[in-house]
């Protein structure tokens, strides 16, 4: 990302997932314009007419298309950041540690990163049992199975 709040360009990591679905979205996008120069909308510098795709263009339809999925689906109230911190609950399960989470985000201070992470107690006290399981464990092997595997189950639980 060349341009960020904060002006300061970083690469943004996707997950697999993440992938899929912004190449899906190019791939359908691709036969409005042949000018995207790796863009996925378009070049923002550019005007819609020419093959661009602005930042008022992308959160008009973002909102629209979240104002129909929220009508849709009932859902009271439901914003970006809702979005977001949804996003890095589900994230931290992928990462080693907060410094790690936060890389992957974009935050430079843990403690705004913090404000997102929304994790269950009880996630967490699930979490700390495995890791103290894991510590008693016989060799590295059962450690990181023990580990792994509450991983795992905490992250189905986000779900």
């Amino acid at each position: 990302m060349p341009d960020t709040k904060n002006d300061d360009s970083r690469d943004v990591p996707l997950t697999s997932e993440g992938t899929a679905v912004v190449q899906a979205m190019h791939a359908a996008l691709f036969c409005l314009s042949n000018q995207r120069a790796g863009y996925v909308f378009g070049p923002p510098d550019l005007p819609a007419e020419d093959g661009g795709f602005t930042l008022w263009q992308v959160q008009y339809h973002y909102r629209r298309a979240m104002g129909d999925a929220v009508k849709r689906h009932g859902i009271p109230r439901l914003t970006f950041h809702d979005l977001r911190h949804v996003a890095i609950t589900r994230l931290r399960h992928f990462h080693v540690d907060a410094l790690d989470l936060a890389k992957t985000t974009g935050h430079k201070a843990i403690s705004v990163l913090a404000r997102y992470d929304n994790e269950k107690p009880e996630n967490r006290a699930a979490l700390i049992r495995a890791r103290e399981q894991a510590m008693r464990a016989a060799t590295e092997e059962e450690a990181a199975a023990i580990v792994l595997a509450a991983q795992a189950k905490a992250a189905a639980l986000v779900k």
